[in-house]
């Protein structure tokens, strides 16, 4: 079987900001093509991302665009199947988010999910508590000398692929193609742009705004000036999380017209929650909680965690409501989710804290593993 294994990383939240991705070119039973290759995504990075994979706006300031590289790779994407790890959630939705950013003709491949198969292989093993490719590895001496490297994580997958192939060879079905676009189009595996309210939009944009802000840990008086203006201008968004506090913080901050070190501080950390799920890393007795799930789970599907957390006295909630307990969030992140990094469970919960409910929100790591 002739294949292409490939990952990428991502400048920010948004998936068609691909700033790196590593190949394996895998044909006639030899690697025939092995490569790392940074992309200048022409985006703001978010330091969120940054921190994940290593790579700085600085790094990419001089390398190639994504049309650019796609002219030298498009030719092991074509006629072939894809292998990643956490394909639909990332490394699929990323390639294709991208062609369709830049006009370029999506490619109809047959895909394989190294996950998706641990998942199947593991599904009755209860020793594997997670699907995450760094876990697998481990389990099976593979090298991932840098998690989140391109490369090395493009290794690590096409290793453990290889494992599969030998131990379970019956598992290995290509999927039928995936395919992503923004357009009005069924086969769109996302949520469509144009479902999103106009609301939901402007706070999206909000958020691309408070990235650019946050990005060097300083607000300027240009930054300042200009993210009251956006404020002022979108008061028909009061009542959605966190425009309220962020609105009356700026008020506030600006009465003077001086932005001083601690209001800074105190700004940038509200700007940061937004952008960033605020979570705790909490000891949770599970017994008699109720508890809710928000996007995909590394440790398997939601079905597997919600038996898991069942089985630990949780009483389990479709929706977040002021009864709730625990909201958890999936670390395989989910590309429904509104916000990139969260979707509406979360901005749902925090709004409810903030009129006195004491919702304890975690994330997947902190009590599943």
């Amino acid at each position: 079987m002739n294949y292409t294994v490939f990952d990428v990383e991502t400048a920010n939240n948004q998936r068609d900001s691909i700033c790196a991705i590593g190949v394996i070119r895998y044909e006639n039973n030899q690697v025939i093509y092995e490569k790392e290759i940074l992309i200048n995504p022409e985006v703001k990075f978010n330091y969120f991302n940054t921190r994940i994979h290593g790579i700085k706006e600085s790094d990419v300031a001089d390398a190639p665009t994504f049309p650019e590289v796609w002219k030298e790779i498009k030719k092991y994407f074509e006629n072939t199947i894809l292998v990643a790890h956490n394909a639909k959630s990332m490394d699929l939705c990323a390639l294709y988010r991208t062609l369709e950013r830049y006009g370029l003709s999506p490619v109809m491949n047959q895909y394989i999910c190294t996950m998706e198969l641990a998942k199947k292989i593991f599904k009755d093993d209860e020793s594997v508590q997670s699907y995450r490719l760094d876990v697998l590895s481990r389990i099976y001496d593979i090298s991932l000398l840098h998690h989140h490297d391109a490369l090395d994580d493009t290794r690590a997958c096409f290793a453990l692929l290889k494992k599969f192939e030998e131990l379970y060879p019956a598992e290995i079905v290509p999927q039928p193609y995936y395919y992503e676009s923004t357009a009005n189009d069924c086969r769109c595996s996302h949520v469509m742009e144009g479902v999103y309210s106009e609301k939901t939009k402007a706070m999206q944009k909000l958020q691309e705004l408070v990235i650019q802000i946050i990005e060097d840990s300083v607000i300027s008086d240009e930054e300042m000036n200009e993210l009251k203006t956006w404020l002022e201008e979108h008061e028909e968004l009061k009542g959605f999380y966190p425009f309220d506090k962020i609105f009356e913080v700026v008020e506030d901050v600006m009465m003077d017209g001086v932005l001083d070190a601690d209001e800074q501080q105190l700004l940038l950390k509200l700007l940061d929650a937004f952008i960033n799920p605020q979570t705790v890393n909490a000891d949770i007795d599970f017994a008699g909680k109720t508890v809710c799930l928000s996007g995909e789970f590394n440790y398997g599907s939601k079905k597997q965690v919600e038996d898991l957390l069942c089985e630990k006295g949780a009483i389990i909630a479709k929706a977040v409501t002021g009864k709730l307990d625990v909201l958890i969030l999936g670390e395989a992140g989910s590309t429904a989710w509104k916000y990139g990094n969260y979707g509406s469970k979360y901005e749902k919960a925090c709004q409810l804290n903030e009129k006195g409910k004491k919702i304890v929100i975690v994330k997947e790591g902190d009590v599943i593993g």
